[in-house]
């Protein structure tokens, strides 16, 4: 196997608060366009199915889709990639938890 070189970029980045309260963003954004971003909650409905999995967080984002863990960090499901459609943001004022 050939070894990767990692290479650093360093971007100009500034956050931004919205003032009507809406979630802040990063300009520029860093990784394209995804819905979901590392760090946060979602429950894993795979396709075809009605089941809700996990919680888990978002683990990464890489080529439109979504790898998970679980709150220690721990990868979950082997490390398989998630679409969005997969997925649903996790309702922290839900009854139900």
């Amino acid at each position: 196997m050939a070894s990767e070189e990692n290479i650093s970029v360093e971007m100009e980045e500034e956050f931004i608060f919205p003032e009507d309260g809406a979630r802040p963003t990063i300009d520029p954004p860093r990784d394209g366009n995804y819905k979901f971003m590392p760090d946060d909650k979602v429950w894993l409905c795979p396709s075809g199915t009605q089941d809700r999995e996990g919680p888990y967080l978002i683990e990464k984002t890489e080529n439109g889709k979504y790898s998970l863990c679980d709150e220690d960090g721990r990868t979950a499901r082997g490390g398989e990639m998630f679409e969005e459609k997969d997925l649903i943001l996790y309702d922290y004022f839900s009854q139900s938890r």
